[in-house]
C-alpha cells in the first residue's frame, strides 16, 4: 500500500511539473520570427489537412476541370497570359476575340501571375507545372499569410508570448467572412488588410511616423492594387486613418496624395481603367450586408444553415458573421465600457472609418434578416462608385478585422495565464468548429473534377487542331445556364491558349448585337471550330443540313470545315431542324428550345424574351397549307418610362409579312396577334426561318424600366401556323 501510493504521489507530482512547465512555456516571450514561422506553419498546414497536398501543388484531378467556377476564371487568365509573349500592356491577352481583355477582370491575382510567367520564363518547366499549380499555390500562401498577419497585429498590441501565437493563429483561420471566400481567388487575400491594419497599428501616434514606415505603406498599397480593387479601397481607408494619426496635417495630405498616385498607377499597370473598366455593373443595392450578419450565419457548426433568409438572393457577398469565440469575446468585451470607450479614443480615425464602412457595405437597400427596413436613392453624381463596386457587402471586412483585433487584444490582457488560457483555448476550438460547414463544402467541390458532360480528352484533341473556337452564343451574350458549358470549353482551350470568342470575365464587354448579325451572313472559315449550345442548338441542324460537317454532343453541336477532324469524333450528326406544320405551336416555354436559331434568352415560365436587334425560329415543314394561313404570335413587349410603344417586323423567309404593335392597352402575352401568310412559297421551302425584329431593343436599364444591361424587347409564348378560322 505504502508503495502505491508513493507511486501515485510521484505521478502526481510529474503531472503537476509537467503542467506547470506547459504553463510556463505558454506564456513565454516567442520572438517575432518564430512567432511568425510557426503562425505560417499553423496556416499551411490547414489547407494542406484541409485540402490535401495534390491540391496545394496542382496533381489533384480537381485540377483537370475545377467544380468551383471562379477557380476556373483565374486560372483560365493566367493560362491565356502564360501563352501570351512579353508585350505592353503587361496583363492584356487576345483571347476573347476579336477583342483584347486584362487578366485583372478575370480576378488573377495579377502580381502572383507576374511572378510565376516570370520564373516560367526563365526556368521553362515551371510553365507547365505553374498552369495546374497556380490557384493551389496561392491558397497556400495567402492562408500561410492571414494567420501571420494576424499574429502581427497582435504582436503590435503588444501581445508576443507563444500561447498569443498559437490561439491569435486559429482565430484569424475560422473568420466566417473569409473561410467562405474560398472560391473566390483573389478576394480571399484577406492578409492583405490584415496586413494595412499591422501598419496602422506601429504607426507612432504622438510623433511623425518614419520615412520608411511610410514608403512601405505605399508599397503595401500598390501590392493590394495588383491583387483585389475591393481589398485595395479598404486598404486605402485604413492608410488614411494611420496618416489622421500624424501630428502633422500637411506631411498625412502629401502621403495620401503620393498613395493615391501609387494605386493610381498600380491599377492602370493592372489595365483597370481600360476599356472594361467602364463597363456598367448592377447590383448595388441587392448585394449588402444583413444587419443580422454579424450575429446570424448562413452556416455554422453550431446552429446549421439558413437561419435568416437571403431575399435578394445575393446578400452573401456581405457576410460578415462573427463566429462564436469572437461573439463571446465581444459581449465581454461590451460589458467593459470603459476599456471600448479608451479605445475609441485612441483610434477614433480608426473607428469612423470603419464605421463609414459599414454603412456602406448595407447599401442603400437596409435589410434586418428579411425584412427591409430603409431604402434610399443614390446620388446622381455617385452612381460610378455604386456601377463599380456592385458587391458593397464586402466592405463589411474592414469592420469585422477591426473588431476581432479589439476583442482578442482585450481578451489577451486579461486572460493571458491560468485558467483564462483554457477559455481562450475552449474559444478559439468553438470558432474553428463554427466555420468547419464552410470547409466541409469547400473539400466536397474540390475532391476531384465536376462531373461534366463533355468527354474531355475528346475536347482537348479537338482545341489542339484550331487556332480559334467559336462559341453561339457567346459566353458574355448567353443568359441560359449553357453558360456554365461555356467555361468548360474556355478551360479546355486555356490549356493550349486557343483563343474563344467569349470570355468568363468581371466586366462583359462584348459586342453581342454584332455577333448577331455576323451570323445572319455566316461563312466558315477554317482552323476555327465552331461550338452551338442552348439557346442555339437549331443553328448547328440547320448548318449540317447545308453540308457543314457537324457532330453532337450531350449539350450542343460542333462544326467545322475540317471534315477528317469532324468525322474522327464518331459523333453522331445533327439531325435537322424540328417539322412544323398547320396546328403545330412553337412553345418558347420549352426549355429544350428545338427551333431556337438566334436572339433568345432562356426559358421562362411565361415564354422566352427576345434579345438584341433579331429573334429567329428555324424549323422543317411539313404538310400542305390550308387556304388564307396565319402565322399566330401570343407576345407582349417590356413597356415604361422611355418605351410607351412597341414595334415588331416579322419577316418568314427573309421576306416581311407585317407588324406587330404593343402599347399599354394591348400587350396582354396570352392575347394571340394574327398575320396572314400572303405568299405560300415562303413555307414551302426545305427549311423556314421567322424573324422578329423589334425596333427599338434598347435595355430596360436604358429605357429607364430596371436594372438589366440585356437588350430584351418582347417576351414570345407562343408561335403557330394556323388555318384563318381556329
Amino acid at each position: 500500500m505504502i508503495a502505491i501510493s508513493t507511486r501515485r504521489y510521484v505521478r502526481g507530482r510529474s503531472m503537476a511539473a509537467a503542467i506547470a512547465i506547459a504553463a510556463a512555456w505558454w506564456c513565454r516571450p516567442i520572438s517575432a520570427r518564430r512567432a511568425y514561422a510557426l503562425a505560417s506553419a499553423i496556416g499551411l498546414g490547414s489547407i494542406v489537412v484541409l485540402y490535401g497536398g495534390g491540391f496545394v501543388l496542382g496533381t489533384s484531378s480537381y485540377w483537370d476541370m475545377p467544380a468551383l467556377i471562379d477557380n476556373r476564371m483565374p486560372v483560365m487568365g493566367y493560362r491565356y497570359f502564360l501563352h501570351e509573349p512579353w508585350h505592353w500592356p503587361i496583363f492584356s491577352v487576345h483571347t476573347n476575340m476579336p477583342y483584347t481583355r486584362s487578366i485583372a477582370f478575370s480576378d488573377t491575382p495579377l502580381l502572383w501571375a507576374l511572378l510565376h510567367k516570370a520564373i516560367a520564363t526563365l526556368v521553362p518547366p515551371w510553365r507547365g507545372f505553374s498552369a495546374n499549380s497556380i490557384l493551389g499555390l496561392w491558397y497556400a500562401v495567402t492562408t500561410a499569410l492571414q494567420a501571420a498577419f494576424g499574429v502581427a497585429c497582435l504582436r503590435a498590441l503588444g501581445h508576443k508570448t507563444w500561447g498569443a501565437t498559437i490561439v491569435t493563429s486559429l482565430f484569424f483561420l475560422a473568420i466566417p467572412a473569409w473561410t467562405y471566400r474560398f472560391p473566390h481567388a483573389s478576394l480571399y487575400a484577406h492578409f492583405v488588410l490584415l496586413w494595412a491594419l499591422y501598419l496602422y497599428l506601429v504607426t507612432p501616434s504622438t510623433t511623425p511616423a518614419p520615412r520608411r514606415l511610410r514608403v512601405v505603406q505605399v508599397a503595401q498599397l500598390t501590392v493590394a492594387a495588383l491583387l483585389n480593387a475591393y481589398l485595395t479601397v479598404m486598404c486605402l481607408a485604413v492608410f488614411a486613418a494611420s496618416l489622421l494619426r500624424a501630428p502633422s496635417r500637411r506631411s498625412a495630405a502629401l502621403w495620401f496624395a503620393l498613395a493615391c498616385a501609387a494605386v493610381g498607377l498600380a491599377l492602370a499597370f493592372a489595365g483597370y481603367f481600360a476599356s472594361e473598366g467602364a463597363t456598367t455593373t448592377y447590383g448595388f443595392s441587392a448585394a449588402g450586408s444583413n444587419l443580422l450578419g454579424p450575429v446570424l450565419p448562413r452556416m455554422s457548426g453550431w446552429f446549421g444553415n439558413g437561419l435568416w433568409v437571403d431575399v435578394t438572393g445575393v446578400q452573401y457577398e456581405g457576410v460578415c458573421y462573427l463566429g462564436v469565440g469572437i461573439l463571446v469575446l465581444t459581449l465581454s468585451a461590451l460589458l467593459r465600457g470603459r476599456e471600448l470607450r479608451a479605445a475609441f479614443r485612441e483610434h477614433r480615425a480608426l473607428g469612423m472609418i470603419a464605421g463609414v464602412a459599414m454603412a456602406f457595405a448595407l447599401s442603400n437597400h437596409v435589410y434586418v434578416g428579411s425584412h427591409r427596413i430603409l431604402a434610399y436613392p443614390i446620388p446622381a453624381a455617385a452612381h460610378w462608385v455604386t456601377e463599380q463596386f456592385r458587391c458593397p457587402g464586402r466592405f463589411s471586412w474592414l469592420p469585422i478585422y477591426v473588431l476581432v483585433i479589439f476583442v482578442l487584444s482585450r481578451a489577451f490582457a486579461r486572460f493571458s495565464s491560468g485558467p483564462g488560457s483554457l477559455f481562450l483555448v475552449a474559444l478559439a476550438a468553438a470558432q474553428l468548429f463554427d466555420v468547419t460547414p464552410d470547409w466541409r463544402v469547400w473539400r466536397t467541390y474540390t475532391d476531384g473534377p465536376t462531373e461534366s458532360p463533355l468527354d474531355l480528352s475528346a475536347w482537348q484533341e479537338l482545341v489542339s487542331h484550331v487556332d480559334e473556337v467559336d462559341v453561339f452564343p457567346a459566353h458574355d451574350c448567353n443568359s441560359d445556364r449553357s453558360w456554365e458549358l461555356a467555361t468548360e470549353i474556355e478551360y479546355l482551350s486555356s490549356e493550349v491558349g486557343v483563343a474563344i470568342n467569349g470570355v468568363y470575365t468581371a466586366r462583359p464587354t462584348r459586342d453581342c448585337d454584332a455577333d448577331t448579325r455576323a451570323l445572319l451572313d455566316f461563312h466558315p472559315q477554317p482552323r476555327k471550330l465552331y461550338v452551338f449550345v442552348a439557346p442555339m442548338t437549331a443553328l448547328a441542324g440547320k448548318l449540317a443540313a447545308a453540308g457543314l460537317p457537324c457532330a453532337t454532343f450531350s449539350s450542343g453541336a460542333v462544326c467545322s470545315t475540317d471534315r477528317a477532324l469532324i468525322d474522327s469524333l464518331h459523333w453522331p450528326t445533327p439531325p435537322p431542324p424540328s417539322p412544323l406544320g398547320v396546328g403545330d405551336a412553337i412553345d418558347l416555354k420549352d426549355p429544350a428550345g428545338s427551333y431556337l436559331e438566334l436572339g433568345w434568352t432562356s426559358a421562362e415560365p411565361d415564354g422566352r424574351w427576345t434579345v438584341g436587334p433579331i429573334s429567329r425560329l428555324v424549323f422543317t415543314p411539313k404538310g400542305e397549307l390550308p387556304t388564307s394561313p396565319q402565322l399566330w404570335i401570343e407576345a407582349s413587349a417590356i413597356l415604361c418610362r422611355q418605351r410607351t410603344e412597341e414595334i415588331v417586323d416579322v419577316l418568314v423567309g427573309g421576306e416581311a409579312i407585317g407588324t406587330l404593335t404593343f402599347s399599354a392597352d394591348s400587350n396582354a402575352l396570352t392575347t394571340a396577334r394574327t398575320l396572314p401568310l400572303t405568299r405560300p412559297e415562303l413555307w414551302q421551302r426545305p427549311l423556314v426561318e421567322i424573324e422578329l425584329r423589334p425596333r427599338d431593343f434598347r435595355s430596360p436599364h436604358d429605357v429607364g424600366c430596371r436594372n438589366s444591361a440585356r437588350e430584351i424587347a418582347v417576351k414570345v409564348r407562343r408561335v403557330s401556323l394556323e388555318s384563318s378560322v381556329r
